[in-house]
């Protein structure tokens, strides 16, 4: 008898299948790969970090920036102003990225401090991605710190397409690695079934 008062107060009124979630999420994702194409960007995707110092100023985390070539130069989060970034070196675009708020939560739930090493922040964000969001079944890691690469394959993910653009759990991921690390991040998908998926950064600008 507790447990079922303890469950009608504590359960949500509202539930939002993942369906929904799914249809929702389709939609925004085809809306930014025809904006990218519409300005011929390049298929790279770099998650930058907000300071802690000015993540208070800018209300933000971390941004997705999609430049313009291979060859663009990277801007700092500090220098994005504008959701286009058109400075002769640095073109392209910048969205907040999808798993920005949910990084958020999870940060916030957290005990214990943020890692700041790549295996402390896999460890953190598979669990919360599996047990408290559910996104995916199960997720396998692979940390190469010396060469600047975390590889991840998730199972049974909750959204399928994962080659829309900046799918939420490697947006998640990404944006986590962006922050403990405080440094750019780039993404490959390197398998869709099951997802497979290669964080990189260059080791010169980091820990």
């Amino acid at each position: 008898m507790f447990g079922g008062v303890l469950t009608y107060f504590l359960t949500p009124e509202r539930f939002i299948t993942a369906d929904i979630g799914q249809r929702v999420y389709e939609a925004t994702a085809q809306s930014f790969d025809r904006i990218c194409a519409d300005l011929g960007l390049s298929d790279r995707r770099i998650y930058l970090p907000v300071a802690p110092d000015d993540r208070n100023v800018s209300k933000n985390n971390s941004w997705l920036f999609v430049p313009q070539s291979e060859e663009t130069t990277i801007p700092t989060a500090a220098a994005i102003d504008s959701a286009f970034v058109v400075e002769d070196e640095s073109r392209g675009l910048t969205v907040q990225p999808t798993g920005s708020e949910l990084f958020t939560t999870f940060e916030e739930s957290l005990v214990e401090p943020l890692g700041d090493s790549p295996e402390a922040l896999c460890a953190q964000l598979s669990d919360a991605l599996v047990e408290d969001f559910e996104l995916a079944k199960s997720i396998e890691y692979e940390t190469a710190p010396d060469e600047g690469r975390v590889s991840m394959r998730f199972s049974e993910i909750l959204y399928g397409n994962a080659t829309q653009f900046d799918h939420p759990i490697v947006s998640v991921v990404a944006v986590g690695l962006a922050t403990g690390l405080q440094i750019p991040i780039e993404t490959t998908i390197t398998d869709t079934d099951p997802l497979a998926v290669t964080f990189r950064w260059d080791q010169s600008e980091g820990n």
